[in-house]
């Protein structure tokens, strides 16, 4: 297909009834802030386990708390105790106390329930990257075993239920365990209902759903990915020629940076080395090139750092590059020159990326050529280097 200005037009104007809307209507929230994302507690395992623990807790998250424990025990009843647990008295049960606890006697999570007319005890053994501890010479063989014996021997009023939550549903060592995945979880916080639940627990609800349907890869993103690839296929010309055009921050910032170097005076820019390589930009300076011709100066533009390097040089040269025979070179040989915060530069990256993508690019270059300037200033590094080259090459 030609893609011309009325095939974009008529793109944009089908965009939200053929793009937008099947993807929302099949459960795509958007790449809004995650509270845990920030919080950067995706993947670990007691972060879920504190999170599940607040959501079944009444006392701190309200009506929520008996909704999650109420659609729990409703799941389970109809998947796993269907002969043993009645669907409508479950539905319909009236709570008198639900306690919560977490780490009680190392397990992860104990949630006692007390209903009019029957007790239950929920115990829950989180792994979401461990696997099971097994015991030798002792009476009881796995720490599930042993768990088991302290909630029957504690809990003798109680009908308990185990589960052991893990992200692929692997099977548990004692049989007694009920092993469910991150989608069972995920199905019971998509039957809560939180029309009437405070506007933070819905989105520390909304977030979670989206975490552990990113991170365990549920079910219902796999459909969703083959909406949008079905999508994608229906108009694959225009989304390629869109990705063509995309806002891309390596050429965005060699442009910028090539700029820039173009007007300093002291600086020979080898346009035609560094248009070979689009991602390298190469130069030096004009009082170095008076006596080499070979020792260049060269930013790596997808990792933004600078360094020093040289091509076919003489013994005598390469001698200098050698750290063993020159201590005072050791900071050219061996310290790059990083255009973040950190080593590995990771930081400065990401800044400069996150700010073309929301097309922010007069911030980009303005905190692009703050830290040029820094960098080739007379005092800066580009200049304490090629002074330093240039006296060891007069030696």
């Amino acid at each position: 297909m030609k893609i011309d200005k009325q095939v974009l037009q008529n793109f944009i104007l089908d965009f939200h009834e053929n793009i937008k809307k099947p993807l929302y209507d099949n459960g795509y929230e958007g790449n809004k802030y995650n509270v845990f994302d920030i919080l950067n507690i995706n993947s670990q395992e007691l972060r879920h386990s504190d999170f599940l623990a607040f959501l079944m807790n009444p006392e701190r998250s309200g009506n929520l708390g008996e909704q999650f424990i109420r659609q729990l025990l409703v799941s389970l009843s109809q998947s796993y105790f269907n002969e043993t647990l009645d669907f409508f008295d479950l539905f319909f049960a009236v709570f008198k106390k639900i306690t919560v606890r977490r780490e009680y006697k190392n397990i992860d999570i104990v949630c006692e329930i007390e209903l009019t007319d029957k007790n239950f005890v929920i115990v829950i053994e989180n792994k979401i990257y461990a696997g099971e501890q097994f015991y030798f010479g002792k009476s009881e063989k796995s720490q599930l075993e042993k768990y088991k014996k302290t909630a029957l021997t504690e809990y003798k009023n109680y009908t308990p239920i185990f589960l052991f939550l893990s992200p692929d549903k692997r099977p548990a060592s004692d049989k007694d365990w009920i092993a469910i995945d991150y989608n069972f979880i995920y199905e019971i916080l998509c039957k809560i209902n939180l029309a009437n639940v405070d506007n933070a627990l819905k989105t520390l609800v909304t977030d979670y759903k989206k975490l552990i349907r990113r991170q365990f890869e549920m079910e219902a993103d796999k459909e969703l990915r083959d909406i949008a690839l079905k999508i994608y296929n229906a108009n694959k010309d225009i989304f390629d020629f869109i990705f063509e055009n995309r806002p891309n921050r390596t050429n965005t910032t060699a442009e910028q940076i090539r700029d820039f170097l173009s007007n300093l005076d002291f600086i020979r820019f080898d346009k035609e080395k560094s248009k070979r390589q689009n991602s390298n930009i190469i130069f030096t300076t004009k009082n170095l090139y008076t006596i080499c011709d070979h020792i260049y100066f060269q930013i790596n533009v997808n990792e933004m750092i600078m360094w020093v390097y040289i091509e076919n040089g003489t013994e005598k040269e390469r001698r200098i590059f050698d750290m063993k025979e020159t201590a005072r070179f050791k900071n050219l040989t061996k310290i790059f020159y990083f255009f973040g915060d950190k080593s590995k530069n990771i930081n400065g990256v990401k800044k400069f990326d996150d700010m073309l993508l929301k097309n922010n690019r007069e911030e980009l270059q303005a905190e692009l050529e703050k830290i040029l300037k820094k960098a080739f200033a007379p005092d800066g590094w580009v200049a304490e280097q090629s002074k330093c080259i240039f006296e060891l090459l007069k030696k």
